[in-house]
């Protein structure tokens, strides 16, 4: 696969398209998330993520975000 594009705003948005389509396949909705995990290449990024993150649950009427953890990673497989 390939990252929709070089920007992390662009990439979060496109994670959490997919993963938001994996749980309505499945079944269930975004509201039944407990947590996730957040891997980035640079920690630099993280209030363009946060940002996009929190809109996306906003925007999907989540009633309590999930926990989160993030982290800054040295590698990444495709990077």
């Amino acid at each position: 696969g390939k990252f929709v594009s070089d920007d992390a705003s662009d990439q979060t948005e496109q994670a959490l398209v997919n993963l938001k389509g994996i749980i309505n396949d499945a079944g269930s909705d975004l509201n039944k998330v407990t947590k996730t995990t957040v891997l980035l290449s640079d920690i630099k990024d993280f209030g363009v993520v946060n940002e996009v993150y929190a809109n996306f649950f906003k925007a999907s009427n989540v009633t309590e975000f999930p926990a989160r953890a993030c982290y800054a990673v040295a590698n990444l497989p495709l990077n």
